[in-house]
Formats: C-alpha cells, structure tokens, sequence
C-alpha cells in the first residue's frame, strides 16, 4: 500500500501528538520522498497557569525529521477546549483537503479519550470522506486501542522519532518520551506484525 501513494497528512491535535504516534512512519515516508504534511491544531504553550515555549520546539522537531517548512502547518487553539472551536476546526480541514488533496490521512483514534483528540477525529471524519485515513496509537490516552495495519520500520527510523521527541525539552519528564519506552513499543507492534520493528494503526477506511 504504501507505494500506491504520494501525498500523506498527518494531525496532531497538540504539538508532539503526531510524532508519538507516527514518528517512525514519518521518517520512513520522507525517505521514500513521499510529499508529508504535518498539521498541528495547538502548540499548547498555556497549560492551566503554566507557559511553556513549545512553537520553536514543534519547528525543531519537524526539522529533524525533515519535514518542509512549507508543509508544516500549525495554530494555537486553546488547550482541552477544541469542543468550542469545532466549526473553525472543521473549516481549517475543508481547506487543506481542498488544497493538499491528500491520499491518506493519519489522525488520533476514536478511542482516544483526550476531549481535544475526540474532536479531531470527529471533524476529520466529516470532512475526509474519499481519503484512506489510519488512526495511530497514544497508550495513555487510549482505553482501547485494536491494530489491523502495521507499517514496518527500521531502527534507523525509531531513532529518528526518538530524536524527533527530545526536541520537546519541555515534555520529556513523562515516561512515553523515554527512548526505552518507544523502542519496546515499536518491537512490540513489530512482534505483532513479524518484523523487527513496527508502528500501528486502526483502519478507519483503505482506498486503493
């Protein structure tokens, strides 16, 4: 499947979302030279009473893992409060689709319960309607979470998510930055698929 593509889209409804859940993946279709885009709805920098700078750590995460500047594309809605800016953010998806015509699409899963990420993929299920879409893993906000399609990696391109993620120096206190973490998941999802390493995902809708 992957060959039958150009064009790949990944959301993140927060700054980091997308390269924990598909780091790996990213790097990979970049050296395939498959055209990526990366669209971030929140760089969450106001947590509750906190700041923290996270616009220049995003910029520097997408660098490493060598996604244009052109096709990184991010905003600062609120952090947890997305339900109140549904209707911009079903707007901001109509013009990218319409724009990027993507040919997949990964976003978070259903079973996602982070109320930002619900929305996501409630808004991207409206308006990505004739695209392949593949919604990727986040353990700690998923109760449930149920693979059927499992791109294999490299350790070349778990290094890279790795790399990708100590960008955010302002968020690798939590355990799912921990580079041990995200090499045991990645051989974990590659057991699963019969491969040394892989990443996983839910099929939402596969077109060929």
């Amino acid at each position: 499947m992957l060959n039958n593509f150009k064009k790949v889209l990944v959301i993140s409804p927060h700054a980091d979302d997308g390269e924990l859940g598909c780091g790996g993946t990213i790097s990979r279709l970049i050296e395939e030279k498959k055209e990526l885009f990366h669209l971030v709805f929140s760089v969450a920098e106001r947590v509750g009473n906190k700041d923290e700078v996270r616009k220049s750590e995003l910029i520097k995460s997408a660098q490493t893992l060598g996604i244009k500047k052109k096709n990184l594309i991010f905003y600062n809605y609120p952090l947890r409060y997305f339900s109140d800016y549904s209707h911009k953010i079903r707007d901001v998806l109509y013009k990218i689709n319409q724009k990027i015509k993507p040919e997949v699409v990964f976003f978070p899963s259903k079973n996602d319960v982070h109320q930002d990420h619900e929305v996501i993929y409630k808004e991207v299920l409206r308006v990505f309607k004739y695209n392949t879409l593949l919604t990727y893993e986040a353990p700690w906000n998923n109760y449930n979470f149920s693979p059927q399609f499992f791109i294999e990696l490299k350790p070349k391109h778990i290094q890279n998510k790795i790399k990708a993620l100590r960008c955010y120096k302002s968020q690798c206190s939590k355990i799912f930055m921990e580079k041990d973490f995200i090499f045991s998941l990645a051989k974990l999802r590659g057991l699963q698929a019969g491969t040394d390493y892989a990443e996983s995902f839910e099929i939402i809708r596969i077109i060929s």
